[in-house]
């Protein structure tokens, strides 16, 4: 039987790159493309990708993405910012008889072709920051109360993932110290902690409070009470740069955001964490469970998830529709694969409030 057809859009980005790095090791052809051609036959050759294998091609040209996305059966969407290009990059896919998979995005596509599936949010923000949460209430709760989550930490910022990150900021006005309390968003309900210690997280961060809509529909699916969300910042120079955004000058924000990104990791190692503590009941009892997942960096934590979505598509786990990644994929098989990710340092889940995580203060 001949190898499916996978397409990587944005191959040469810091998830993309990836993506192609765990996909040529997969039982899959591969195609690659790009704006640039220098950057594009440089992973094509880091990779093994053989040279008709690589296309240039814009997300802002419909007929190069036309030819791109002909007999691929999954196209895998890494370009950045994905907010300018996701649309054209959807409707390529599946009018080219694809199924799509975007390592970012929350937008939904109905009216999709028969048997067409477009999956949107696979990444670790949106997409593992949904699951987990799904994989957390699975463990043994009969009722769910409150949700506290810790995201973050110390990383870089590439100019794609900047804009994309301050266009949610711009977005989300409103959210900001926002919690999620008896089926609705309380605006002011929070504050943030500075320079505190949190659970897993080394030394002294910032957490500041921010309700996504992920966050939102989150609340929503498991039936939760209360959700407090914290996006943590290890370092003052990436908070500092977020403070005052414009919303007419989004790229200018980016790029003070990537500059303070880079004066943050310089000389120091890159992490994220996803801490997740759900309190609820089993049996009649108070119970407190605890998620801790630390990575890498967020790129490559986010092409891991891009990557087992794509499994999952290929192997008919996801029904044929518009999804969300993290509502769809299953928890458990979420967990397994992750548990054997190469970037993936840790992931536990434990019986026990975080703070009494050992080494936490």
């Amino acid at each position: 039987m001949t190898s499916p057809v996978v397409g990587v859009l944005g191959c040469y980005g810091a998830v993309g790159s990836a993506v192609v790095e765990l996909l040529a090791s997969a039982d899959v052809r591969l195609r690659i493309g790009g704006r640039r051609p220098g950057p594009l036959t440089e992973v094509a050759r880091e990779t093994g990708v053989p040279r008709e294998a690589t296309a240039l091609v814009d997300a802002a040209d419909r007929h190069r993405l036309a030819e791109f996305a002909a007999g691929c059966a999954v196209v895998v969407d890494c370009t950045a910012p994905a907010y300018r290009a996701e649309a054209g990059v959807v409707r390529a896919a599946v009018a080219a008889g694809a199924d799509y998979v975007g390592a970012a995005g929350e937008h939904r596509y109905p009216g999709l072709p028969t048997g067409r599936r477009v999956v949107v949010g696979a990444g670790m923000t949106p997409g593992l920051t949904f699951v987990l949460p799904r994989a957390l209430a699975a463990a043994g709760f009969d009722r769910l109360d409150r949700l506290t989550a810790y995201s973050g930490g110390r990383d870089r910022f590439t100019p794609g993932a900047a804009r994309d990150y301050v266009a949610g900021m711009v977005e989300g006005a409103g959210r900001s110290l926002a919690a999620w309390r008896e089926g609705r968003r309380v605006p002011g309900a929070l504050t943030p902690l500075d320079r505190v210690e949190l659970p897993y997280f080394p030394g002294r961060v910032t957490a500041h409070p921010f309700l996504s809509t992920e966050a939102e529909r989150l609340a929503a699916t498991l039936g939760l009470a209360e959700v407090r969300w914290y996006h943590v910042f290890d370092g003052e120079q990436a908070l500092r740069a977020l403070s005052t955004v414009d919303p007419a000058q989004i790229d200018p924000a980016a790029d003070r955001l990537v500059r303070a990104a880079e004066l943050e990791t310089f000389g120091r190692s890159t992490y994220q964490l996803i801490v997740l503590q759900l309190d609820g009941a089993a049996q009649g009892r108070p119970v407190t469970r605890t998620l801790a997942l630390r990575a890498a960096d967020s790129y490559r934590l986010t092409a891991e998830a891009a990557v087992l979505t794509v499994r999952a598509v290929l192997a008919g786990e996801v029904p044929p529709g518009s999804h969300h990644a993290g509502e769809v994929l299953d928890p458990a098989r979420v967990m397994q694969r992750l548990a054997a990710a190469p970037s993936v340092r840790q992931l536990e889940l434990v019986d026990r409030p975080a703070m009494v995580e050992e080494g936490a203060l």
